[in-house]
């Protein structure tokens, strides 16, 4: 293809700029590891914009993709990531085995530096097993017949969200949990570094204006701290009116972290968030404090020639416009986790999002363990 399909940056939320989409041809076959077809990635095969549209049972699928390190990730420490693999999959690098995950509605990432050649040709292996006879898979809408009926629709097998590379240094910022303080007119910061850094820093923008600055200097890989959003140049701005989050106006501030070693800066990495608050009193949902009204659509998140994939973001873009054009303010996602495309664009569009995970056919304690787990890492 002329050009890399979902090449957008698949984590809006944690950005970085040294990163490598690998969407697009890679080899693939079904059962045996033949790798006698081509699939384009990140459709899956049942799909039509997949290039296979089989929509028949697969309980094993192959991908193989090839591909150089570009010169400016050379050197790094390499981290791959999966944006979601339905349902349990085996990962190899240049023939050595990195991992497994299980849940296809969650993310996974893996650092495989070691694994990595002296050319800098890399090759990437992944197996992905679906089991549709077996009823206490978490599988949401996927049925296990041949064909669509009552509320039940096709499979998808495989890889269905983006595959993407990113470089970093060995001291990185593996991770950061971002919460709006909302009655203290603060956010707090939860972070992960791979390393112990000698200092972090975080930066906050509204429309261009300084809202914070705080420098932290890290005793551990790991820490929390919240930080005071009424600096001067936000005075002029009304709290309630003028700063937080709603579907009506959807503000949002922006953050840079910078995190730094002896020998200066290791990471950047971009994020932002909404100061909005939700909570429950007397019965009545309220939103920032106050009364709010929901009128939600159930949205399937389905499409028609790409099954629970979105054919383009400018494809979500129109979906959520479209969903507040009919006078929606949210949505439930029905037995779903949303693309991160999708959350960013409601978040910066406007529209409630309901989560949810695809649930199983049949309850019972197996089914309990694969659901719990998976919810816990989507959330």
């Amino acid at each position: 293809m002329s050009q890399l399909p979902r090449s957008e940056y698949p984590r809006p939320n944690f950005r970085r700029d040294n990163w490598l989409c690998l969407n697009g041809e890679w080899d693939f076959s079904i059962e045996e590891k033949t790798f006698d077809r081509t699939i384009i990635v990140p459709y899956a095969c049942e799909t039509k914009l997949s290039g296979i549209e089989d929509t028949g049972f697969h309980k094993i699928v192959w991908y193989r993709k090839r591909f150089t390190l570009p010169e400016a990730m050379q050197g790094k420490r390499i981290l791959l990531h999966f944006g979601a693999v339905d349902y349990r999959c085996d990962l190899w690098v240049n023939g050595t085995y990195i991992r497994n995950h299980i849940g296809g509605h969650t993310s996974f990432e893996a650092d495989i530096t070691e694994a990595l050649l002296p050319t800098g040709e890399t090759i990437i292996e992944l197996k992905a097993e679906d089991d549709y006879a077996d009823w206490e898979m978490p599988r949401g809408k996927q049925f296990w017949e041949q064909h669509s009926r009552s509320i039940f629709y096709t499979r998808t097998t495989g890889i269905w969200q983006s595959v993407w590379l990113e470089a970093v240094d060995p001291l990185y910022l593996v991770n950061c949990h971002i919460t709006p303080e909302f009655d203290e007119r603060a956010v707090r910061f939860e972070y992960h570094l791979s390393q112990k850094a000698k200092s972090v820093t975080f930066d906050i923008t509204f429309q261009d204006k300084e809202a914070a600055a705080l420098t932290v200097f890290p005793k551990s890989r790991k820490g929390n701290v919240s930080i005071q959003l009424d600096q001067s140049s936000l005075h002029a701005w009304n709290f309630q009116e003028n700063l937080v989050w709603t579907p009506e106006h959807p503000r949002l501030f922006d953050v840079r972290i910078t995190v730094c070693g002896e020998n200066g800066v290791t990471d950047v990495v971009d994020s932002y968030f909404g100061m909005r608050k939700v909570s429950i009193e007397n019965g009545l949902f309220m939103l920032n404090n106050r009364q709010y009204y929901q009128k939600l659509v159930l949205d399937q998140g389905y499409w028609e020639h790409s099954l629970l994939t979105a054919p383009t973001d400018e494809d979500f873009i129109k979906d959520i416009e479209l969903t507040k054009a009919m006078g929606f303010n949210g949505v439930r996602k029905h037995q779903k986790v949303e693309d991160p495309r999708y959350l960013y664009h409601a978040d910066r569009l406007g529209l409630l999002v309901w989560g949810e995970i695809g649930a199983a056919y049949m309850y019972s304690r197996e089914y309990a363990h694969r659901i719990y787990s998976e919810w816990m890492e989507a959330v």
